[in-house]
């Protein structure tokens, strides 16, 4: 799976929390970081990202 496959895959809920790890994080910033203008607007994706995953997972009951 490329960064761009797996940053794709994260935003549409389709990885577990247990499967995403540290370097996934990384991945995931990386990608934000190349298809963004600059790095304030992919620490802005990053964060909104966060906030709607954080949201759906307590919803799914992934995180408590």
């Amino acid at each position: 799976m490329t960064d761009a496959e797996l940053t794709r895959a994260l935003e549409r809920g389709e990885i577990d929390n247990k499967d995403f790890h540290h370097a996934s994080h990384l991945h995931v910033a990386w990608t934000y970081l190349s298809e963004s203008a600059s790095v304030q607007d992919a620490g802005w994706k990053m964060r909104e990202d966060a906030s709607a995953l954080r949201d759906g997972s307590r919803e799914s009951g992934k995180v408590s």
